[in-house]
């Protein structure tokens, strides 16, 4: 942990990052639209809230005495808006899909289509590297097994194949 914040704090290592985001810009902004697009389209589907706090625990973490806020503005979570952030990835965690932290990273990496643009910008980029490595390791908490019993807790098929075939495409 020391040794990333004086890597982080460094002066070449900020002044590197910020030439590199310039020069990989494109590459931001070329991921940034479809992974934005088909997570909005999963959580905006119809019925998505109902199917969340179904194949989550989260009326349990809701009871758990954490944070410095209730886990849901009102008195239930009709909608994603009432909906807090800890317990939204907490949730997540707890099926064991992490879905939040890499939801659409895989459709959008297929999209941009240039996988040695991508390798670039992993090897040169270290915010770059950092995200990736980050989302490696979250996936590396996800258990596919035990999420898909999650998922199916929930009469959603549709929403339960969308999610895991995106998982598989993100990992891939």
């Amino acid at each position: 942990m020391a040794a990333a914040a004086l890597l982080a704090s460094s002066s070449d290592t900020g002044l590197q990052n910020d030439e590199l985001t310039t020069e990989f810009a494109d590459v931001a902004r070329a991921i940034d639209a479809p992974s934005r697009e088909i997570y909005r389209k999963l959580v905006l589907s119809e019925g998505f809230a109902e199917w969340f706090a179904q194949i989550t625990p989260l009326d349990k973490i809701g009871l758990l005495p954490i944070g410095s806020r209730p886990s849901k503005r009102g008195l239930g979570a009709k909608s994603l808006d009432d909906l807090r952030s800890i317990p939204w990835i907490f949730a997540w965690s707890q099926a064991r899909i992490n879905l939040a932290a890499w939801y659409g990273l895989g459709s959008a990496c297929e999209a941009f289509g240039n996988l040695a643009r991508l390798r670039e910008a992993y090897a040169r980029w270290p915010l770059f590297t950092t995200f990736i490595n980050n989302v490696e390791t979250t996936l590396a908490k996800t258990d596919a097994s035990i999420a898909q019993m999650y998922l199916s807790l929930g009469d959603r098929p549709d929403l339960t194949e969308q999610a895991l075939t995106e998982l598989d495409l993100t990992r891939r």
